[in-house]
């Protein structure tokens, strides 16, 4: 296997990309088969959420955990530690002159 692809923009959803896809394999599902019953036009939609491209609405994410016959909690966790990572990397993120910027406080009034 090949190094691990470097993306601009972070993907804080792979893992819970991840897991959709295999809640899925494990339904028996194709890509296709959830993306029309989710409404959507195309198997485009689910690909991008396995790939941690896009993350479903939370009405689409509880569908899809219904169509998969799986637990909410199987999701959660992973979603919340994506959240996490995400908020981590936000508050991270350096200025143009490389200084680490500060997150804003609470305002005056």
């Amino acid at each position: 296997m090949g190094k691990k692809k470097v993306f601009a923009i972070p993907r804080h959803y792979e893992n819970v990309g991840i897991i959709l896809r295999q809640m899925r394999l494990n339904a028996g599902l194709t890509q296709r088969a959830v993306a029309l019953r989710l409404d959507y036009s195309s198997a485009q939609f689910i690909s991008n959420f396995e790939r941690g491209i896009a993350v479903p609405t939370l009405r689409k994410l509880k569908l899809m955990v219904e169509i998969y016959g799986v637990p909410v909690e199987a999701i959660v966790a992973p979603i919340v530690e994506a959240e996490r990572m995400r908020l981590m990397h936000d508050l991270q993120k350096e200025d143009k002159d490389g200084k680490l910027k500060k997150p804003a406080g609470p305002r005056a009034s």
